[in-house]
């Protein structure tokens, strides 16, 4: 399992989420999971994304688990950079 704490940037919304789903689903081996304030969200839906409530400034942390998980993490992190 990897994991890491990331403050987001820019709000949610369509095209952050989708690019988070469409990452997740390329990387099937493993399961992504967001957690904010004790509430987990698995990295699964563009939907289930919007409707986390994450807002500029909030803290996350992010927990890899399967195959290639700190690949998985370092490229994650790149993305979140990008987008979020």
């Amino acid at each position: 399992m990897a994991s890491f704490e990331y403050t987001i940037k820019r709000l949610m919304h369509a095209r952050p989420a989708a690019r988070l789903v469409d990452f997740a689903n390329k990387n099937k081996e493993a399961v992504i999971w967001f957690t904010k304030d004790g509430t987990k969200t698995k990295c699964e839906g563009i939907m289930n994304l919007m409707y986390s409530g994450w807002k500029e400034g909030d803290s996350l942390t992010i927990e890899i688990k399967g195959s290639g998980d700190t690949q998985i993490a370092d490229e994650l992190k790149q993305l979140l950079e990008e987008i979020l």
